[in-house]
This record gives structure tokens, C-alpha cells and sequence, in this order.
């Protein structure tokens, strides 16, 4: 067989081969081996390094081979780039025929090394997905445990597959120990033909369902809750994975429980107090009956006076009293205000109406000892939880009209003169009903015809405005009666109260208005 042959059979085999000599010259012995490694433009003979520059460094290693202290030398899987990539073992051994000389074999290794390379490139794929999907489920485990409710998610048989940090603690076990595991094994109660019949639904239907139940885990726990689930398609797990976050809604149904426990106390006491009210009301009824039957509704008729009143009382029973009586040829005119509203006040005004009437026959005659004796007997009979202010006078007719009168810490009387005079009468005095063996002042004032007398309670100069300001008990008081004179009695009056109700405006009254006035005919 010719050279030419072997090197054709030898070349369909992937094997191509030369000579080198001691000086590192290869001869291309086979032009097949130009042909492989692309050197179409090359000579029959190169130096060693330039056609193969992989073997710098390696010139010890071939020499010992040429001089036949080694048999041979290899590298494997060398990498070119001809026409196409090609990988080759490049293998040098002894020439047992020469000397100085060494056989070059090029073994083409290209089918193997790339399909070598294929599955190195499929493993690193694999790797890099595998690291992926590692990194994706740090990441959606880091995800679920920041999330404060209990979140899990199970198979479509029910059997769960995960779960975050809280429904670990929630239920008392771990991840691993709750995989694989249904509802009835984490719950020690839990109605799971309902828990399982709202899984069925959501698979079929799909979707997302919530709903409230009652659970006890193994620790005897109770728990109201709140499950929210969805589901989503997923053949590795019978086809779907439901996952459900839990809110734990026991702390609001304490509430719930607690407020309706209150409200039902609260539904009690106000039927309690819905009965208590209506017999506070009927006693209150009773009292302001009471108190209307002790306030004078007719005066006596005289020729040389006419006598009106006007009292606009609060809607609570008031503490205002007056009486004018016919005392011989005089006129007794008594009149007060006690500290305080209700019914009390009530109780207290009809054992006044009874003390000051009680005396009038012994000291009528005499308005200061009348008040001293007033405010003895007061004393002495009731425990002084109640003072009160008053004035005690008498219009006595003997040579003219004159009117006497002793003041205990009540507003002064105002007379207004025919000629358009008006003056505050008398002084400050103490109030009755706080000091025993008090003493007080009298006066006394003449009063001409055509002039009219005003008794009052503080309930008019102490009204108020929107500005909150008062109309006050001086100057200002004088003022709001002369701007009210009328040229009756009757009318002077009206306007008088009208002006009061003017400049309280909007504010809501806050005490008795009384009004007692006198006209000399």
C-alpha cells in the first residue's frame, strides 16, 4: 500500500501525523495534518512552537522524548478555529527508528469535545436555573415571613406544603413538621366538612373565598379568625395549590362580646334610670305645683295703689317668693330668693311662706325686727344648708304714703318718680339665714302719687348676653328700668321684661325673672 493511501485511511480516522527533529523543525510528512489545521500558505517544514504555540514551555519535555528519555507527550484537547472550532490531542512519541527525530500525532477528538461541551453547557444551564430557582424561593420565603398574618399553602387532596414563620407559631409547628399534614392533625377542633367543603368549591370554581370560623390548636388555644383563600392551577400538586392567610380576629370579638355585654348593662341601667327620671319628674311636677300654689296670684285691692307681677320661672323650680298682705290699714310686701333650684328649694320656699307669715301679725309693724326674727327662726328650725336674700317692707298711709323697709343682701328697690326720677333705695345688708342674732338696717322712702315701686330677684340684672356681659346692678340697672317707663303700670312692666329678653338674645335664661311692681294712684 502506497504512503499516499495509508495517509488517506489514516486521515478518515481523525488521525494525522508528522516529523520533528532535534532542532525543533517539523516536517509535514502527511499534507493532510496542513490541511486539518488550516496552514494551507505554510512550508513542508516549520518550526515546532509557531504551528503549535500551546507547547512553549514544554521544549524540556520534547527533547526527552527525541533523545529517548521518555517515551512520549501528550496534550489534550487543544482548541482551533479553521473553517470551523476543532479539537484535537496532540501526542509526540520516540522514533524508534532515528535517533534524534520524534513522531507527531494530531488526533481530532472535535465530535466528542463539542458534544462534551454541549452537556458541560447544559449542566451549567441546569446549575444556573437550579441556583435560580434557590434564590426565588429565599426570596418568596423572605416575602411570606415579613407578611404578620399566618400564611400557608396546600395540595388540592388538603395536605399542606408550606408555610411563613407566623403559621408556624400560630399552630405550634414547624415547617417540616406540618408538610404532608392535614387541618385535623394542626387544629385539635375545627369543623373540616366546612374546612374542606370551602376547598372544594375553590378548586372547582376557582378564584378566592373568605369567611370567619372558630379554631383551637394543639396548645388549647381558641382563636377567631378570618381564612382568605385563592387558588392556582399547578400539576405538580394534583393540579392545584390553594394558599390562605389567616387574621386572627379574637382580640375583636372580646370586644365585640364585651361591648355587647356593656351595652346590655347600658340597656339596664337605662331602663332603671328611665324609671328613676319618671319619678323624678312626677316628684318635680308635684314640687312646681307646689311652688305655683305658693306664689301669690291675686293682690289686695286698695284705693290708693295697683299692684302686678311678672315671673318667668326655669324650667326648674325656682327659689323666688314674694306675698303682699293687708295688714290692718297697711301693706305688708315681703319678698326673697333662695340659694339653689329644685326640688329642696321647693320644700324650703313653703317653710319660709310659713315662718314669714307666721310673725306678720306680731312684727309686720316692724320690717328690720320682722327680719331678724325671720332669720331666727330660720336658724333654729333648719340645718343652714340654704340662705337666702329677702326684703321685708310696709306702705303705711297714716300722713301720706310711706314706705319702710329693711334689706338682707337682696337687689334694691328702685322707685321711679312721677317727675321721671329714679333712684335705688336703702343699702347692702347681710344675707338671712347664715348668722344668728343678725342685725339689720331699715329705711325708709316717701312715695307721691303717680310714682311706682319695683321689687325684682338678681335674675334681671344678672342676665346675660352673647358678649357676656350683665345689665348689671347700679347705674346701668337705673338706666334699663328709665328706658322701660311706659305710662302704666302694666305696660312699664311689660317693657321692662321685653328689654330683658332683648338683650339676653340667644343665651338661654339661667335663673327665675320675677317682677313686682307698685303705682301710687
Amino acid at each position: 500500500m502506497t504512503k499516499s493511501a495509508i495517509d488517506i485511511i489514516i486521515g478518515r480516522f481523525g488521525i494525522y501525523y508528522g516529523v520533528l527533529n532535534s532542532s525543533m523543525i517539523l516536517a509535514f510528512t502527511d499534507k493532510n495534518l496542513q490541511t486539518y489545521l488550516g496552514l494551507g500558505d505554510c512550508g513542508d517544514n516549520e518550526y515546532l512552537t509557531e504551528i503549535f504555540p500551546e507547547l512553549f514551555g514544554f521544549e524540556t519535555d520534547i527533547d526527552d522524548v527525541i533523545y529517548k528519555r521518555r517515551d512520549h507527550f501528550s496534550l489534550n484537547t487543544i482548541n482551533r478555529t479553521v473553517d470551523s472550532e476543532i479539537f484535537f490531542n496532540l501526542h509526540i512519541f520516540s522514533d524508534p527508528e532515528n535517533d534524534d527525530s520524534a513522531l507527531i500525532i494530531v488526533e481530532d477528538v472535535t465530535q466528542g469535545s463539542l458534544s462534551l461541551r454541549m452537556v458541560q453547557q447544559r449542566k451549567n444551564e441546569m446549575t444556573l436555573k437550579n441556583n435560580e430557582l434557590i434564590r426565588r424561593e429565599e426570596f418568596v420565603t423572605t416575602l411570606l415571613n415579613t407578611i404578620p398574618d399566618p400564611v400557608f399553602y396546600k395540595d388540592s387532596s388538603g395536605r399542606y406544603i408550606g408555610c411563613n414563620r407566623e403559621f408556624e407559631l400560630f399552630t405550634g409547628f414547624s415547617r417540616d413538621e406540618l408538610s404532608g399534614k392535614c387541618s385535623r392533625v394542626l387544629f385539635s377542633e375545627i369543623n373540616e366538612d366546612s374546612y374542606d367543603r370551602h376547598d372544594r368549591v375553590l378548586i372547582a370554581k376557582g378564584g378566592a373565598i373568605h369567611y370567619e370560623t372558630e379554631i383551637i390548636n394543639n396548645n388549647g388555644e381558641k382563636y377567631y379568625v378570618i381564612i382568605n383563600k385563592s387558588v392556582f392551577p399547578d400539576s405538580d400538586y394534583g393540579g392545584a395549590v390553594i394558599v390562605g392567610v389567616i387574621t386572627d380576629i379574637t382580640g375583636r370579638k372580646k370586644m365585640e362580646e364585651e361591648l355587647k355585654n356593656t351595652t346590655s348593662m347600658l340597656e339596664i341601667s337605662r331602663g332603671n334610670l328611665r324609671d328613676q327620671i319618671y319619678i323624678m319628674e312626677k316628684n318635680l311636677l308635684i314640687a312646681r305645683n307646689a311652688v305655683d300654689a305658693l306664689l301669690q296670684k291675686d293682690f289686695p285691692v286698695t284705693e290708693l295703689f295697683h299692684i302686678s307681677c311678672r315671673y318667668l320661672p326655669l324650667a326648674q323650680i325656682g327659689g323666688d317668693f314674694y306675698s303682699v298682705i293687708k295688714n290692718g290699714s297697711d301693706l305688708n310686701i315681703f319678698i326673697c330668693d333662695i340659694s339653689g333650684h329644685g326640688v329642696a328649694a321647693a320644700l324650703f320656699l313653703s317653710l319660709i311662706k310659713y315662718f314669714s307669715e307666721s310673725i306678720i301679725n306680731e312684727y309686720g309693724d316692724s320690717p328690720v325686727r320682722y327680719l331678724e326674727e325671720l332669720n331666727h327662726i330660720y336658724l333654729s328650725k333648719i340645718i343652714p344648708s340654704y340662705y337666702f336674700t329677702a326684703i321685708a317692707g310696709k306702705l303705711s298711709f297714716d300722713d301720706g304714703i310711706k314706705f319702710t323697709f329693711s334689706n338682707g343682701g337682696h337687689p334694691h328697690p328702685i322707685l321711679m318718680k312721677r317727675n321721671g326720677e329714679i333712684k335705688l333705695l336703702g343699702d347692702d345688708g347681710t344675707v338671712v339665714g347664715i348668722f344668728e342674732n343678725q342685725k339689720f338696717s331699715e329705711f325708709s322712702s316717701v312715695i307721691e302719687r303717680g310714682d311706682m315701686l319695683f321689687f325684682y330677684t338678681d335674675g334681671i340684672p344678672e342676665t346675660h348676653n352673647s358678649a357676656d356681659s350683665i345689665i348689671g346692678f347700679d347705674g346701668s340697672l337705673l338706666e334699663f328700668f328709665s328706658k322701660g317707663r311706659r305710662d302704666t303700670l302694666e305696660d312699664t312692666m311689660d317693657a321692662i321684661i321685653s328689654q330683658v329678653i332683648d338683650f339676653r338674645g340667644e343665651i338661654k335664661q339661667e335663673d327665675d325673672i320675677l317682677l313686682l311692681g307698685f303705682i301710687a294712684k
